[in-house]
């Protein structure tokens, strides 16, 4: 069976404790992130089946997908009780995850745009007796071009992170940016 992409498919049917052939199937998509949302771990960002059939009762159940910080990493999933369905369940999936991506591209805009406003705040205080241009660039500099963060490039300040889906790509703010939008 063909799936969009970032969706899976897994036949869970069973019997329950009736004796009764329970049909199930469950349509889950990928995590629209690859790293754990509370501690920055990586994640599966391809999870395994996320629920399971209650023998004694034959009703679905969500897996545990708690992460090892505490963290509650969701998967959207569906269940279904037929193959017939899986097609639709996870066209639904395909577009629920693709707006869950973008959600959390627009979160990392947003951390990445208040941590370089902080840095440039802090680098426009008054130095401080005995501090240097230097010493306080070098405190508010977390990143460098192979390492997320914030940092300066030669050119100008700029914070920069791998997106949410694919560590080939990044999500880059720039002091610019930030400053064109107060203007």
């Amino acid at each position: 069976m063909l799936l969009p992409d970032h969706t899976h498919v897994a036949d869970i049917s069973g019997t329950n404790a009736s004796h009764v052939t329970v049909p199930l199937w469950i349509v889950w998509a990928d995590r629209p992130y690859r790293l754990c949302p509370n501690c920055k771990e990586s994640v599966q960002v391809v999870p395994d089946c996320p629920a399971s059939m209650d023998p004694s009762t034959g009703e679905t159940q969500s897996v545990n997908l708690t992460h090892g910080c505490g963290e509650w990493l969701a998967v959207r999933w569906i269940a279904v009780d037929s193959a017939e369905k899986v097609p639709e369940a996870a066209e639904w999936l395909e577009v629920w995850h693709a707006q869950d991506v973008h959600a959390a591209r627009w979160v990392a805009v947003q951390d990445l745009t208040n941590e370089l406003r902080a840095a440039l705040a802090r680098l426009a205080e008054p130095l401080v007796a005995g501090e240097t241009k230097a010493d306080r660039e070098a405190e508010i500099i977390t990143g460098r071009d192979d390492t997320p963060g914030i940092y300066h490039d030669g050119d100008q300040w700029l914070a920069w992170a791998h997106d949410v889906r694919d560590d080939g790509e990044t999500i880059t703010v720039y002091a610019a940016e930030i400053q064109e939008k107060h203007k």
